[in-house]
């Protein structure tokens, strides 16, 4: 089912039936280096192997490429934590190319960006999941709150068989502090085969704190975010 992904990344997917999707800031990279973790303990070389595909689809586009037969791990993050990554990332970061120069108030309005974008993509994701028993949901809140557990609930709807120890192991390796220094360049680095930058350059471990926009934003920036949640009937 991934072929052209196994192609374009030179990489093989343990599973061919899942996919992990997220918007931007959301917390991936993070989940993903603990799958990563998990597969490197199963034994799987790790610059080979991922778990499964990580992308940014909206519910359209991974529909008109896949169907609806695949299992579906949507992660998703407050939005106003999102668009304090994400304006902190595309002001600051070279990763990316071209940087955001406009202020983060013009950044919250922003339509490719701001947080009208972030509401819709994940809105969309989670009113589809509420018909569809594919899909699991997962909170970076609750992730934060209790990674074991809800790492051990993931792998299980995937039906990838997993010890208490080895989740304990892959969840240890993972934590913020060791995230921080492979992204420096220190430390054994399991996502090098598929985020080639991660370890090379930094700009994606920044917090990882819940709530920390509220030390970036004023009180107007977080009043405009509120404002935009009830216009579009987001309360999550």
């Amino acid at each position: 089912m991934f072929a052209n992904f196994e192609k374009k990344y030179n990489i093989k997917y343990v599973l061919q039936d899942s996919i992990l999707i997220s918007y931007p800031k959301s917390g991936r990279t993070w989940l993903r280096m603990i799958m990563a973790k998990l597969i490197n303990i199963k034994g799987l070389d790790t610059s080979k192997k991922e778990f499964m595909p990580a992308v940014h689809y909206d519910v359209e586009k991974l529909r008109s490429m896949f169907g609806t037969e695949l299992k579906v791990i949507f992660l998703h993050r407050n939005v106003a934590d999102v668009v304090s990554s994400y304006y902190a990332e595309k002001s600051t970061s070279n990763r990316s190319g071209a940087l955001y120069r406009g202020s983060v108030r013009e950044f919250m309005r922003d339509k490719q960006y701001g947080v009208d974008a972030a509401i819709i993509f994940n809105k969309q994701w989670l009113e589809w999941a509420s018909i569809n028993t594919s899909i699991k949901v997962v909170s970076y809140e609750d992730l934060i709150k209790d990674t074991v557990s809800e790492i051990s609930e993931i792998m299980g709807f995937l039906g990838f068989h997993c010890l208490d120890g080895e989740v304990m192991e892959a969840v240890e390796y993972s934590k913020f502090d060791n995230m921080s220094k492979i992204e420096k360049g220190i430390g054994d680095n399991l996502l090098s085969g598929y985020k080639g930058n991660f370890g090379k350059s930094i700009g994606r471990v920044r917090r990882g704190k819940v709530g920390g926009y509220r030390e970036d934003f004023s009180e107007e920036d977080i009043n405009y975010i509120e404002k935009r949640k009830r216009a579009l009937a987001y309360d999550t």
